[in-house]
């Protein structure tokens, strides 16, 4: 009870200097619930960036027989100044495009949302002719936009080793129609060209009459020597048709 006494005698005297004490704790515990507060915000603001964020994949994808390189932005906002680096170096084996491709070698400036573009490389047997390991790694790099720029780098890999060998069932795609639309080219122009020509046979409708006659009579006959034989009973007309 003295201790109580004591202490409401000393704030009764010291009145001014106890509210001082109150007052600078409130002003503390102001200031811890608005750091609290912004802390909860820019958390809450950086999930939303995140769940918002691009993001870009590079991939090399076998599809029916043909190897393709594969870019795409599967995020929920546009990607910037996209930069892809490959090891090995891709490049593209067909003849008609031989040589790098565009958007690796000089990337984009801006790749969209639910945006994938995809480039052919070559057939299989070519593309693992070239790439024996069959196995490739990228690093593709890129922004958002703004107001809050923020830069990624990510790291991926493709293995197409697993599929080696697996069996698989498929229409032909436009490689192998192009592929058998250029041997017939060929062939056409051999045979404009005088190196080969085609096999054409000609016969009179007589010819051909007599030529059906001596094949149905042989069928009769053979079909008569079964039944001597012993052979089941044909059901053809006895005498062969004749054409008059």
């Amino acid at each position: 009870m003295e201790s109580i006494k004591s202490l409401v005698t000393w704030g009764n005297t010291n009145d001014g200097f106890a509210l001082v004490v109150l007052t600078l704790v409130y002003v503390a515990a102001t200031l811890w619930l608005a750091l609290l507060a912004r802390k909860q915000l820019d958390l809450a603001s950086e999930l939303e960036q995140s769940r918002t964020r691009p993001f870009v994949l590079f991939e090399v994808v076998a599809e029916r027989g043909l190897v393709y390189a594969q870019l795409s932005n599967t995020g929920q906002t546009p990607a910037y100044n996209v930069r892809i680096t490959t090891s090995p170096a891709i490049r593209c084996l067909i003849r008609s495009g031989h040589g790098p491709l565009t958007f690796i070698e000089e990337g984009l400036p801006m790749l969209s949302p639910a945006r994938t573009i995809r480039a052919l490389l070559g057939s299989w047997s070519e593309v693992e002719k070239a790439y024996p390991n069959l196995k490739f790694t990228s690093t593709v790099t890129y922004e958002t936009g703004p107001p809050r720029k923020r830069r990624y780098s990510d790291v991926l890999f493709s293995d197409l080793a697993i599929l080696s060998g697996i069996l698989y069932t498929s229409r032909k795609g436009q490689h192998e129609i192009v592929g058998e639309l250029e041997k017939i080219a060929r062939s056409l122009h051999e045979i404009c060209a005088g190196f080969k020509s085609p096999l054409v046979r000609t016969i009179s409708e007589r010819e051909f009459r007599e030529a059906e006659e001596r094949r149905l009579t042989e069928l009769y006959e053979a079909v008569a020597k079964n039944e001597e034989a012993g052979g089941p009973k044909s059901t053809l007309p006895t005498d062969p048709p004749r054409n008059d």
